[in-house]
């Protein structure tokens, strides 16, 4: 069985250069901090429930935690392309099939989550616009879905980088 690689390896491999390493690790570091606090705050609620009195919100403020974490690792885990994959069959394929493949499959990616950038940064503007709250801490929903679009382009521009090495056959 072969060992994963560390971030270093990965970030050698993706050919990511400086700046975006550190942006890598950065957006990693909050996923990592809103994962760490998402465990505390499970951990507090479910302490007082036990004790007949949950954690008012957690509930909320769980699920914009998990907006943090799986939006800020994404596109680092989608430029790595680290994406979890079946390759049971790569050794017979041929190394031309597997390019076209990396190709299509990038290509896809980056024309699909720019639709979805497109469709969530409207959302986001609507929320804006109506003035949406989060139901019980009341926060304004806008930011939080903005922040979920521009993530979203950055998955979209992931796609694309990796899509460009793929071509030029840097990757």
């Amino acid at each position: 069985m072969s060992e994963l690689p560390n971030d270093t390896e990965a970030e050698a491999a993706a050919g990511m250069g400086r700046i975006e390493r550190v942006l890598s690790r950065a957006v990693l570091l909050a996923a990592g901090l809103a994962l760490v606090l998402m465990s505390i705050l499970t951990a507090v609620d479910v302490a007082g429930r036990s004790l007949n009195m949950p954690l008012a919100a957690a509930t909320e403020l769980t699920e914009i935690l998990m907006v943090i974490v799986v939006f800020c690792a994404m596109p680092v885990v989608t430029r790595r392309d680290n994406h979890i994959v079946i390759d049971i069959l790569d050794f017979i394929v041929p190394a031309l099939i597997r390019r076209i493949e990396s190709i299509v499959i990038n290509l896809v990616g980056a024309v699909a989550l720019g639709a979805v950038t497109w469709r969530v940064w409207l959302l986001a503007e609507r929320a804006k616009t109506s003035g949406d709250f989060t139901p019980y801490l009341q926060l304004p929903m806008a930011p939080i879905i903005a922040f979920i679009a521009i993530l979203s382009a950055c998955v979209s521009a992931a796609f694309l980088t990796n899509f460009i090495y793929a071509v030029i056959r840097r990757k």
